[in-house]
């Protein structure tokens, strides 16, 4: 399994910091808002303890049986420090990875999910992952074009694959490997 170097990454106008529990308060401000938790089979965390107490179970780093690493970042502004959102990989055994994102909803359409994904993947792509899939809800036209953005290419749709909200979700798997890198 590749070993990603779990630093800060720096774009023009993000700053990713390794999550910390520490982050709990100022990411829970972004975190609590419904908007974010459409597309995604839970809802929003009921105050700053709960979000403390996820990040302090993924900020270990590895799963429990250690054949997963977890990397996740807070996403800031790097000119006025303003909480933006978060970025998540797991990396598996083999050296393929998943990705997720929130964007807090007033940034939503100024291109901070492209502009931080990209990073995310460039970062990955260094440090030996073969592969990159995400999985999205096939609602969620947003996300989905944002992968395409990216060079990632559409796998495969899975059908019914969970029931929440009133509805089943359709998951579209996406997938981007070195060479498509943008």
């Amino acid at each position: 399994m590749p070993n990603v170097s779990f630093g800060p990454l720096e774009t023009e106008r993000l700053l990713l910091n390794p999550l910390q529990p520490e982050h709990a308060a100022q990411m829970w401000e972004v975190l609590r808002d419904p908007a974010l938790y459409t597309w995604i089979p839970r809802e929003p965390p009921g105050n700053v303890a709960a979000v403390e107490n996820r990040f302090k179970a993924v900020s270990v780093g590895r799963s429990a049986d250690g054949r997963e690493q977890w990397l996740n970042w807070t996403v800031w502004l790097r000119t006025t420090g303003a909480p933006v959102g978060l970025f998540e990989a797991t990396i598996h055994e083999d050296g393929k990875a998943y990705v997720a994102y929130m964007i807090r909803q007033s940034f939503w359409r100024r291109r901070y999910a492209l502009e931080g994904m990209k990073a995310v993947v460039s970062a990955l792509f260094s440090n030996g992952v073969k592969e990159i899939e995400a999985e999205i809800d096939s609602r969620n036209v947003p996300s989905i074009s944002l992968m395409s953005r990216l060079g990632f290419v559409f796998v495969e749709r899975k059908s019914k694959v969970e029931f929440f909200k009133g509805a089943w979700s359709d998951e579209e798997v996406w997938r981007i490997l070195p060479s498509r890198q943008l």
